[in-house]
């Protein structure tokens, strides 16, 4: 298993708990996700996912 791989370091805490976090860039193009430590004091994984821009006026809705 690759040791720099999130899975590696999250497996290694597999027993306890973790602690996670969001941040979104101020312009909402890219959301990004944090997995910490017990005590929020190590980083153990982070992951990025650039967003689409939004829909223009006429296309899919989002129905609730």
């Amino acid at each position: 298993m690759n040791p720099f791989s999130p899975r590696h370091d999250l497996a290694q805490h597999r027993d306890k708990q973790l602690r996670t976090g969001i941040i979104d860039a101020a312009d909402r193009s890219w959301h990004f996700r944090l997995h910490f430590d017990a005590t929020g004091t190590e980083l153990l994984a982070c992951s990025g996912v650039k967003r689409r821009p939004p829909a223009k006026a006429g296309g899919q809705k989002l129905q609730l």
